[in-house]
């Protein structure tokens, strides 16, 4: 009996530390995969107004001439709008999200107001 409690303990034991060990290299290549991406965002000047550009890992990845989610070219009237347009796509994509916005995001954030009363 004492032989079969030691080879129970054991496998206990060893299961626990292998479990253990897959658990933190999970951890650590999530970490990796997520703090590798280096999201940089610029603003630049369009012919009627402002936009943006977002780089990842230095390699242009959205340059975004209009207001998105807007119907139409509108574009940004200031360079702030531009870029706290920018900042919430790159919040976005350093989360791992897709990097959209809705015409409600835009116009919380009050870069775009539809006076129409279209939603």
């Amino acid at each position: 009996m004492t032989r079969e409690r030691n080879y129970s303990r054991i496998w206990i034991v060893t299961s626990c530390i292998v479990m253990l060990i897959c658990i933190c290299g999970g951890l650590i290549h999530y970490r990796r995969q997520h703090e590798l991406l280096r999201v940089d965002l610029k603003s630049f000047r369009t012919n009627m107004g402002w936009g943006y550009e977002i780089s990842v890992d230095s390699k242009p990845f959205i340059r975004q001439q209009t207001i998105p989610a807007i119907a139409g070219n509108k574009t940004f009237s200031t360079e702030a709008d531009a870029l706290k347009t920018g900042r919430a796509v790159a919040v976005k994509l350093s989360r791992g999200l897709l990097p959209s916005l809705s015409k409600k995001e835009i116009e919380a954030m009050g870069v775009y107001r539809d006076d129409t009363g279209n939603h």
